[in-house]
């Protein structure tokens, strides 16, 4: 599929590029004025010109962006959740309506060896979701590109059903 950007969200864009260019300016300028007693202006002011940059850039890209999605084994589309855990980034399986499965599905984000997913019926596949950033974390805090409607809505595209072969492409021959 093409992915054109609309007239309004270049113009969007172009709008968040100026805004991200203001706000780095004011980080250079809070550092010129009190050196680094305004530490944290100045982190803020860069922190939001990154997710305006961010943004500009998603938009310019016709406002998608690929993401990982899980896929049963014979490459149906699997709606689950990204999160963190104590033990690292993991999915969580859920019904077409976003609902947790009960009793809850978890299965690494990107592990190293396919069989580690395969195992338990599934495997990892890139898609293509409308898209946004927006800040994240609670100590280390950053821009995050996010699916805009969600992680369990169904993928405008798909890319790949697979990660892990060698065929994995879903193109027409």
């Amino acid at each position: 599929m093409n992915y054109q950007p609309t007239a309004e969200q270049l113009e969007k864009a172009k709008q968040l590029r100026e805004a991200s260019s203001r706000k780095a300016q004011e980080a250079v300028d809070s550092f010129e004025r009190c050196d680094t007693d305004g530490f944290l202006s100045q982190w803020a002011s860069s922190l939001n010109s990154q997710l305006d940059h961010t943004n500009a850039q998603l938009l310019e890209a016709g406002g998608v962006y690929e993401f990982d999605a899980v896929f049963d084994l014979r490459g149906n589309y699997q709606p689950a959740v990204l999160i963190d855990t104590r033990f690292g980034r993991a999915w969580s399986l859920a019904d077409s309506s976003g609902k947790f499965l009960n009793p809850p599905v978890f299965l690494p984000s990107r592990p190293a060896r396919a069989s580690t997913i395969k195992k338990k019926g599934y495997t990892i596949g890139t898609v293509i979701r409308k898209a946004h950033a927006k800040l994240a974390g609670k100590v280390n805090v950053g821009v995050a590109i996010v699916p805009s409607e969600g992680w369990t809505k169904e993928p405008l595209e798909v890319i790949s059903k697979d990660i892990y072969s060698e065929d994995s492409s879903c193109q027409p021959a």
